[in-house]
Order: structure tokens, then sequence, then C-alpha cells
């Protein structure tokens, strides 16, 4: 009998957790107005009129916890609407 065609995956090593996550490098998954809304939840009036995303994201990681931030972006990325701008086929 012929070997099938296709592709084979094989596990060299058990997954785990990144131990050094930059928290800015993962916000910079986000777009400009998700950090505004993230930032707004722990600053009330805060400073962010003319902020560059880059400067956004330092605000945010100086202001939440690894695993909140981990959580936050999760959660906004599974849930993004319209986030291709390309037609989808339907």
């Amino acid at each position: 009998m012929p070997a099938k065609k296709g592709v084979k995956i094989e596990v060299l090593r058990k997954p785990s957790d990144n131990p050094s996550v930059d928290p800015v490098a993962l916000l910079s998954l986000l777009w400009k107005e998700e950090l505004l809304s993230l930032i707004a939840q722990k600053l009330q009036n805060p400073k962010t009129c003319g902020v560059n995303k880059r400067k956004l994201a330092e605000i945010a990681a100086a202001h939440f916890t690894l695993p909140e931030l981990k959580s936050y972006v999760r959660e906004t990325l599974k849930f993004r609407e319209q986030w291709r701008n390309d037609p989808q086929p339907g």
C-alpha cells in the first residue's frame, strides 16, 4: 500500500508559557482606539490627545499587570469585528 502524502505534525516538546513576554509588544496587537479604551478603565481624564500608539502602550503597561494585559488583548482580539480590509467570500 503506498504511503499517504500530506503534512505530518509531530510534537517535539511540551508547550509552555513564554516567561519573558514584553507587555508593550503584546499591546502592539491592539488598535489605538482599543488602547485608549483600556487606559480609560484605570485613569480618569488621561492625557492621551496626540499621543502615539507606542506611548499609549507604555502607559497601559505601567498601569496594568501582565495577566490583566494578556486577558484584555486576548478578549479584544477574539471579539474584534471587521478586522480585514479585503472582502470575504460569502
